[in-house]
């Protein structure tokens, strides 16, 4: 395809020239781009040479973790103890600014393990707590500017 709108082809200096972006890349649109360019000379007959280049856009960690079934409620018997709740969570970087790190805000009575199954670590009394809230957050695993929701 033509990336017109998001490449050109710029003559530096004599016969020097360079690929310049004409847009911001993102890596989640389009992973890789290939690039022919064509030179020509100005004699007769015509001769000309094509150039084949492979762009590969790297990942920039740009988006936030997702979290696809939050707002989610559960009940659970008195004095249980066990699996409760998996978080179904998704990035859309990739490498380590995709994987992701779950953690619970309440950290006596729950746990999360790192695939996002929430556990529920002491036994509830009814006579004492009818019902609780628990804030899940995940963050990626990026090591220059980690993203959570």
């Amino acid at each position: 395809g033509s990336y017109s709108d998001r490449f050109e082809y710029a003559v530096k200096q004599g016969d020097i020239g360079q690929i310049v972006t004409k847009a911001v890349l993102d890596r989640e649109e389009t992973a890789s781009y290939t690039l022919i360019i064509l030179a020509e000379d100005n004699g007769t007959p015509v001769r000309s040479k094509e150039v084949q280049f492979n762009l590969r856009v790297l990942d920039d960690n740009d988006s936030e973790p997702s979290i696809d079934n939050c707002d989610q409620s559960f009940t659970v018997s008195e004095n249980f103890v066990g699996k409760v709740f998996d978080v179904e969570a998704s990035d859309e970087d990739i490498d380590s600014n995709a994987e992701l790190i779950y953690s619970v805000t309440d950290t006596v009575r729950y746990s999360v393990d790192g695939e996002g199954v929430v556990y529920v670590k002491t036994k509830f009394d009814y006579e004492v707590t009818k019902s609780t809230t628990l804030t899940v957050k995940v963050t990626d695993n990026s090591t220059n500017n980690p993203l959570s929701t």
